[in-house]
């Protein structure tokens, strides 16, 4: 074999160990969920003249295959892939749960608690949720199905019971945009949870 021909084989031969040494030295980026800026906590001072309600929310449930640190996006109906250097910061149910309170925030007249911290503290209202879908393609959209529920908690009568789905363009190509998309459909899914939970406070302000 020439010099030449001893060269190209080293090199053919070193190739995917540095590709895989370029692709390992990446860094993993960690993302959070986030309530979006407007949602802020309403003044007590609003509320003198009104009883102050609290709904307690209980941790937000997930399906087991997107209960994992790596960040999943849709390939197809049938097909997610999961990104080992794109991850969750702390355990995705406890990001939504967090989120859905923090948005909750505006709604007028009611404290927000979380479950099952807040069981020394008496509750008005119960709010459980169910994801069954949250993904999305990074340049398309983001989904999120969701079904939810808010009960009484002296009477254990169901107040609100249904599912709701929520889409967002995902901006692009990139998981910060897909993260961001998310924070809206959270954001959307707080808004309904908002104005079904004052219509009911109101029904009790009348009573």
């Amino acid at each position: 074999m020439t010099m030449r021909g001893v060269l190209i084989s080293i090199i053919f031969c070193i190739t995917p160990f540095i590709l895989t040494g370029c692709a390992a030295s990446q860094p993993t980026r960690f993302f959070v969920l986030n309530a979006l800026e407007h949602s802020q906590k309403q003044s007590p001072q609003s509320c003198q003249n009104d009883k102050i309600f609290t709904l307690g929310i209980n941790p937000i449930n997930l399906p087991r295959y997107l209960d994992r640190p790596q960040i999943m996006t849709k390939v197809n109906d049938n097909e997610f892939k999961l990104s080992e250097l794109n991850v969750w910061a702390e355990p995705l149910k406890d990001t939504l749960t967090r989120v859905i309170a923090q948005n909750l925030n505006s709604v007028p007249c009611v404290d927000i608690v979380l479950m099952p911290k807040a069981l020394s503290k008496q509750i008005n209202y119960r709010l459980s949720a169910e994801v069954i879908r949250l993904d999305g393609t990074l340049g398309g959209q983001a989904l999120f199905d969701v079904q939810w529920s808010i009960i009484e908690e002296q009477t254990k009568r169901v107040l609100i019971a249904k599912v709701s789905k929520y889409r967002e363009p995902v901006l692009s190509h990139d998981y910060n945009a897909l993260v961001y998309a998310y924070n809206r459909v959270l954001d959307s899914f707080s808004q309904e949870i908002a104005g079904s939970v004052a219509s009911i406070t109101q029904g009790s302000s009348h009573q």
